[in-house]
């Protein structure tokens, strides 16, 4: 199913998977050209941060390796209320700084919470981390380049939630 209307506002709600996990779930409220409410769940969408070396930035510090480094980040584990919590997985990526394409690494978390307290075990380890403080809900809007009240479009299977004012809600395969 394909829904189109407006982006009214963004959230994220925190759901827990057939394992008993907590995930983050975006949901988009959007009004459509008829004038009915619905929602959008996007349960796709994993928080992340960016992790580069210092001297990319600063006149200080020295260039490390990246691969290197990437073995130190997914070791990574921080306590959390009782639990061990740890970077989800870590990736490859070349970034524009102050002008200039560089390699770095794309850290991701289980949830849009763990990134204080991993980005702050990262930056102890004397790497530069960049992107750590952008909100889980408005970095979405900033990766799927969405405006509140501009055009949303979705595809996906219509659920049932049972909110009230909404005439339905779609769990998103895909939102632009």
């Amino acid at each position: 199913m394909e829904k189109e209307g407006f982006l009214l506002d963004i959230d994220y709600i925190t759901e827990k998977d057939v394992n008993g996990k907590e995930k983050p779930v975006i949901r988009l409220w959007c009004k459509s050209k008829e004038g009915a409410d619905f929602i959008v769940l996007d349960k796709n969408f994993e928080p992340y941060f960016y992790a580069f070396p210092h001297s990319y930035l600063h006149s200080y510090g020295h260039e490390w390796d990246v691969e290197e480094k990437k073995g130190q980040i997914e070791n990574i584990c921080v306590d959390r209320e009782g639990e061990e919590k740890g970077v989800k997985r870590v990736e490859f990526c070349q970034k524009k700084l102050l002008g200039v394409n560089r390699r770095g690494l794309k850290i991701f978390v289980e949830h849009p919470r763990h990134v204080p307290l991993l980005r702050e075990k990262v930056r102890n380890a004397g790497i530069t981390v960049l992107e750590a403080d952008i909100l889980f809900a408005i970095r979405y809007l900033i990766d799927k380049q969405l405006r509140p009240f501009d055009g949303v479009k979705a595809e996906g299977e219509e659920i049932e939630l049972g909110y009230a004012n909404t005439k339905g809600a779609i769990l998103a395969s895909k939102v632009s």
